[in-house]
């Protein structure tokens, strides 16, 4: 029913509005007025009188104008007021989530058992509803957020039927019916009824969001709660809740997972966390032979912890690898199913695996060890306690490592060969000549000939023949400085281990600003197609401190023949550096020249000097939901290593290559994503949803290339689609969000039963009565044709006007 009301705008308020406009426009007109009036006096000439039917026709044209412009000006509107009556829709909404299976309903019901119940008793007044057509029916099933599922009026749910969804999403079904219900139809929503247990897993979108968008519709909420509040929180339960762990990681080095894991009703207890890589125990980075394991013990009822493991091995070889934080179950655990989580990381090759083994002495092994620590490339593995451990056990410990880990390169500080048994050395010898790794030795009391080593395979790799014995201090309790001074051939080809700048000439530089070292070991002559790069004399004299030998096998090794290099890092005495210290976190020179030095020997060593391209993948979510977006991040750099740090130059222009290869699947699909990196070398492409319909791990592989030559190795990045679900750990009723929804849109909350009273409200149906303004024509909006004629016809009656009076000689 349609009741409509028809009035001009007021002109008053038309007035008011347009003041500024009209007095402008006054004056403009009388100052055009005057300027007529004194040019006609200037020129001398007076006007013609004009005759009747002149007059009368000039005054029309004049009337005209002027009503034009109070058109343009007043902008006079017809406002159309009517009344409106219309009914509207009802939306049932019905959990449909796991939660609704927990039976706390008296007696010995589960809510979902009690909610189908009540639909049972109503259906006969739904179908009532629906034949009158009082109101619209609409009625939909509910769990998981961005789900709704119609629900036949004709076969509503039944008792014995399942509820399995794996999360609650309830205010994201409240939203989004409202939503979809208005945008299908054109009749107003008038309230939406919700049967659930008001556990939503989500909390998205927020209270406040559904609040306002229901009461900017006039749309109440009302609720029928099941289950008790509290009911499964009493229960005993582990949930591992969140797992996080470094996209990528190196292969041979650490690996260091956090996680956060909630605990109920499991007070004092000791509960025992593992981290597992590809199904198998985690092994200790640190301690050889130990498995990565945490125990928490839980001070409260409910108790959430959150915390690192210890440090993990990861693999020798690169590829993809599937992580999992687990808790040990628990005896009377209500719900085994949440006891881990997993995710996925690509382990790449790029990473160098060191094992320094020394006596534990002052400065050097710890200055070696801090700089290496501090690189993002470098893996050290230490061991300084041979003397306080026993020895058969220490080389038991030992061999199990090398046997379990393939090192890249072995540093041999201060020890005797003695300590070592034949086995362990034939093993580094082997890793030298037959798998590539790399062999330093360092000066030292028990080292080179003086420590037995000429006896034993490492003499024939290593690049000295350790033909003299003895210390370079010479005899007892004396002292000599070694000055460090480079070989000129090898400087002047700038070799790699010898930079300490951007040329021969600036690395020249700063090898002579470093202080000398304090002794060392004798070490004999280099042997045959060795090369010799620093020596203690100027022009290559005097002794060898160090020297390189390529090609042993498929390795490389290198004798140093000072420890001492820990001077480098001492500042020069400087009285005013009293007044003006070093800043926190920032290097000296000779900080920077000892950890590019013992960095730059150590990449040699490992065969990983070289200049390369790389490209890299960064996953927006490891664990993803079925039927989401992958958002994935790629990079195109070329890395040059060496110095402190390796250099890492963008690329832009790259053009990747996506394949991605789906469970169950044996050979990847290309996608049809072929993105250019940026002037950052960066460029972030989408997988779309349609995409990640399956559960299972995807892996996605990426190659890339560069004016039509590859660039790069092929990568490889892997991520696991599930149905997530939030529901395991706490199923209590929350009937404090149901209350507060309806509260706060004028709506009703019933506990365990009600839903045929709340549907009795609208037995006799309900309308809605609105306003309608309409304005024509509505100057607010845009009108190229309504306001482009009056001006238009303003102008020609202006020019009319004129033209008339030229003609008739009035001007």
């Amino acid at each position: 029913m349609l009741v409509r009301d028809w009035q001009f705008s007021a002109l008053g308020e038309a007035l008011r509005e347009q003041m500024c406009n009209i007095v402008g426009s006054v004056l403009v007109a009388v100052a055009g007025w005057v300027a007529l009036r004194m040019t006609a006096l200037w020129n001398d000439q007076a006007p013609m009188v004009a005759r009747p039917h002149q007059v009368v026709t000039l005054l029309v044209l004049r009337l005209l104008a002027l009503m034009v412009l109070a058109l343009i000006l007043l902008r006079p509107t017809w406002e159309i007021t009517f009344t409106e009556t219309r009914h509207g829709w009802l939306i049932l909404l019905v959990d449909t989530s796991r939660s609704m299976q927990e039976r706390d309903e008296p007696p010995d019901l589960s809510r979902w058992q009690k909610a189908a119940g009540e639909l049972e008793q109503a259906q006969e007044l739904l179908a009532q509803l629906r034949r009158q057509r009082l109101v619209e029916l609409a009625l939909y099933g509910f769990d998981e957020a961005g789900r709704l599922r119609p629900i036949n009026p004709d076969a509503l749910p039944k008792v014995d039927d399942k509820p399995d969804g794996p999360n609650t999403g309830l205010l994201d079904a409240i939203h989004r019916a409202i939503r979809e219900q208005e945008q299908a139809s054109d009749k107003p929503i008038l309230a939406v009824i919700a049967l659930s247990d008001g556990r939503d897993t989500y909390n998205f979108p927020k209270l406040d969001e559904v609040v306002q968008t229901a009461r900017e519709r006039g749309v109440r909420i009302h609720a029928v709660g099941f289950g008790h509040p509290g009911g499964t929180a009493l229960l005993p339960d582990i949930e591992v809740a969140r797992i996080e762990a470094p996209r990528h990681v190196r292969i041979k080095d650490r690996l260091v997972v956090t996680g956060v894991v909630n605990t109920q009703q499991f007070l004092n207890q000791p509960i025992t966390v593992r981290l597992l890589i590809d199904g198998k125990p985690a092994l200790h980075a640190e301690k050889l032979g130990e498995e990565v394991t945490l125990t928490l013990t839980p001070q409260r009822p409910h108790q959430t912890f959150r915390f690192a493991l210890p440090p993990a091995r990861t693999p020798d070889q690169p590829g993809n690898i599937r992580v999992t934080l687990r808790a040990d179950p628990q005896p009377n655990e209500r719900d085994l199913s949440n006891n881990e989580k997993v995710t996925t990381i690509t382990v790449t090759k790029e990473g160098v695996s060191v094992l320094y083994l020394d006596r534990l002495r002052a400065w050097e092994p710890r200055e070696i060890t801090r700089a290496f620590k501090g690189d993002e490339r470098i893996s050290v593995y230490t061991d300084f306690n041979y003397r306080v451990t026993d020895q058969n056990d220490w080389r038991q410990k030992l061999l199990e490592n090398l046997k379990g880990t393939n090192y890249d390169v072995f540093i041999l500080g201060d020890i005797p060969a003695a300590q070592f048994s034949p086995e362990i050395l034939r093993h580094v010898a082997d890793a030298v000549d037959k798998r590539g790794a790399g062999l330093l030795m360092i000066g030292g009391h028990n080292s080179f000939a003086a420590g037995g080593w000429h006896n034993t395979p490492l003499a024939r790799i290593l690049p000295v023949d350790m033909s003299e014995s003895g210390s370079l201090e010479g005899g007892p309790n004396q002292f000599l400085e070694v000055p460090f001074i480079p070989e000129p051939r090898a400087l002047a080809e700038h070799h790699f281990i010898l930079r300490q700048g951007p040329d021969p000439k600036t690395s020249l530089q700063r090898w002579r600003q470093l202080p000398p070292l304090s002794g060392g070991s004798k070490v004999g002559r280099p042997v045959v197609r060795a090369q010799v790069l620093a020596t203690s004399e100027p022009d290559g004299k005097g002794h060898v401190l160090l020297a390189i030998l390529d090609g042993i096998g498929t390795g490389r090794s290198a004798a140093l023949a000072v420890d001492t290099t820990w001077r480098w890092t001492m500042p020069p005495f400087d009285p005013k550096a009293f007044f003006k210290p070093q800043p926190p976190g920032e290097l000296t020179e000779g900080q920077v020249a000892f950890i590019r030095f013992w960095r730059q020997l150590v990449l040699w060593l490992a065969r990983q000097e070289q200049q390369g391209d790389a490209i890299y993948a960064d996953l927006e979510l490891l664990d993803l939901p079925r039927g989401s977006s992958q958002g994935v991040l790629l990079q195109a750099v070329r890395v040059q290593p060496g110095g402190a740090r390796d250099e890492r130059l963008p690329v832009e222009g790259v053009l990747f290559h996506l394949e991605l290869l789906k469970p169950g699947e044996q050979v990847p699909q290309q996608l049809r994503l072929e993105p250019r990196s940026g002037a950052d070398g960066k460029v972030r492409v989408t997988i779309p949803r349609d995409e990640t319909l399956q559960l299972g791990q995807y892996v996605l592989f990426v190659s890339a290339e560069l004016n039509g030559k590859p660039f790069g190795e092929r990568i490889s990045v892997s991520f696991i689609v599930s149905d997530i679900s939030r529901e395991d750990l706490n199923r209590s009723a929350n009937f404090d969000l149901l209350q507060q929804l309806c509260i706060r849109t004028g709506g009703i909350f019933l506990a365990h039963t009600g839903l045929t009273k709340l549907l009795e409200q609208y037995q006799g149906g309900e309308s809605i009565v609105r306003k309608i303004t309409e304005r024509y024509p509505d100057w607010d909006k845009p009108m190229p044709l309504v306001q482009g004629t009056a001006l238009l016809l303003f102008a020609l009656i202006i020019i009319a006007e004129w033209v008339l009076r030229r003609y008739w000689g009035l001007v």
